[in-house]
């Protein structure tokens, strides 16, 4: 949140549109979060607020260089040659550090990379890693500070990690050089380009600043914000190549107390939708019903799963965390045939959890209205929101009604409640791309931080919280009362 309270990524409502869902998750994968924004009074910050200042926009731009595909073409530079250049090398090591209040060096980031080994991703906060990524090319290892759990999936292209690393808002900005500015750098006669940005109601105007040798080798990423009119330093990144390393590094090594989870089949061994209660394709989409329980005669729990099929996967190539699409819940309306008579039926959200593209939500489902007849089928519509890359194929969003039978036998409330708590209790472990319970009482607003690219992200979450967050009694409690629960089904009686 910025000094006028605007937020810069997150979800702040239970069922997003399409425009706002797709907003805040390109902002939460992108988007570095800037406490500092665009000032018109020079005289507004004292210089304490400017070393503040400078502290949080390090945070936010360090290894931000929006660096452009690179082909030298009159001088100007983008970098799909740096970036080939950099995986060509034998070896190398990226270190991204921020500048402190008292103008000292401190690190944030370390990415060490063997052209026969892999690469190590490392990320400091107050000089200790809190989080480190082991990739062999075959398998890529997640380990976070403070958790017994390490996720385990598939290897990760090394020039997308570098990409990731050195471009994290993924612009095409072409670099201007500046031969005045060229400079030597570890002994070695450097080129000096440089791309101004004018920021944003998000981001405040940055300046990156690259140092090339006369291999295209990227040196150094130097990163600036413009703050009162003047261009202050928040941060570099220097690159050394052909480095000594110790192999061993690369083989994943967590002690005896660590629990390595297989992330890219997590949801489809809990989840398989071959064994799903039923399931159906929409738009390149699989929706798989894997529990259907009733609790009244007006109301009944779904928990369900939402996945591309393997040809759209094939069509998509997601990047790591990138998400696939996503699904929500909607209403159905009916207008009965007598005169004045209508019910609608609506998927009230309870719980969510994304991992690998596979998003699993659990839903109390009820009906509501005059004339309102005992439930048999279930029926909820959701809303389906394709990935951009599909838009050309199928519509950006459906409507997708369910229709099956539904059983005669009624669960408790409670009982279904507390399953979905501990389902969430049990993936909180794990690093997921969403997770979350859904409480519309909850009052207080959490904060994710994620960090990448030498900074970090931040998503906020209301209505949202998680089971280490909140007590299943509070939770179940909330559940019972909640307001778009409390709609009486009222039953038309004919007058004589």
């Amino acid at each position: 949140m910025n000094d006028d309270g605007k937020l810069f990524a997150g979800f702040a409502i239970l069922e997003p549109s399409a425009g706002e869902t797709h907003a805040a998750i390109e902002k939460t994968r992108v988007a570095i979060m800037v406490a500092a924004t665009k000032t018109t009074n020079r005289k507004q910050y004292p210089k304490r607020r400017r070393l503040s200042l400078r502290v949080a926009v390090a945070a936010t731009l360090l290894v931000s260089a929006s660096l452009s595909w690179l082909t030298f073409t009159n001088d100007r530079l983008a970098m799909a040659e740096v970036i080939h250049q950099l995986i060509q090398a034998n070896s190398l090591r990226c270190v991204s550090e921020g500048m402190a209040p008292n103008e000292k060096w401190f690190k944030i980031r370390e990415f060490i990379y063997d052209r026969e080994h892999g690469f190590v991703d490392q990320t400091y906060e107050r000089n200790f890693v809190i989080r480190k990524e082991i990739d062999d090319g075959k398998h890529h290892w997640i380990q976070r500070q403070n958790n017994e759990v390490v996720t385990r999936g598939e290897g990760r292209d090394v020039a997308r990690q570098l990409e990731k690393l050195l471009n994290p808002l993924g612009t095409d900005k072409k670099f201007q050089p500046d031969p005045s500015k060229d400079q030597v750098i570890d002994g070695i006669q450097c080129r000096y380009f440089f791309a101004i940005y004018d920021g944003n109601e998000q981001l405040t105007p940055q300046r990156v600043l690259l140092w090339i040798d006369d291999s295209n080798q990227l040196r150094r990423v130097m990163y600036e914000a413009r703050i009162e009119s003047k261009w202050v330093i928040a941060g570099r990144t220097n690159v050394e190549y052909d480095i000594d390393i110790d192999t061993s590094m690369f083989k994943p090594d967590f002690g005896n107390d660590a629990k390595v989870v297989d992330l890219n089949h997590l949801f489809d061994n809990m989840f398989p939708f071959d064994e799903a209660v039923h399931s159906e394709e929409h738009s390149g989409y699989i929706l798989a019903v894997h529990e259907l329980k009733r609790l009244s005669d007006f109301e009944y729990y779904l928990l369900i799963s939402f996945r591309p099929t393997e040809e759209t996967r094939r069509k998509l190539a997601l990047s790591p965390g990138e998400s696939p699409g996503s699904l929500r819940g909607g209403m159905r309306y009916e207008q009965k045939e007598l005169p004045g008579t209508s019910q609608s039926e609506v998927a009230l959200p309870l719980a969510s959890a994304i991992a690998d593209g596979v998003q699993v939500a659990a839903y109390l489902c009820n009906l509501s209205g005059i004339d309102a007849e005992r439930i048999e089928r279930a029926r909820p519509q959701l809303v389906l929101f394709a990935h951009s890359r599909l838009w050309k194929e199928v519509k950006a969003i459906s409507q997708v009604t369910l229709d099956v039978p539904l059983p005669d036998e009624k669960t408790p409330l409670q009982d279904v409640v507390r399953s979905t708590y501990d389902m969430i209790a049990m993936l909180e472990s794990v690093p997921m791309e969403e997770l979350y319970l859904v409480d519309e009482q909850e009052e207080r607003v959490f904060v994710d931080r994620e960090h990448f690219g030498g900074g970090y992200s931040e998503t906020q979450r209301e209505h949202r919280p998680r089971p280490s967050e909140v007590s299943f009694d509070t939770f179940f409690e909330h559940v019972q009362t909640s307001p778009s629960r409390q709609k009486k089904q009222i039953t038309f009686v004919e007058q004589e």
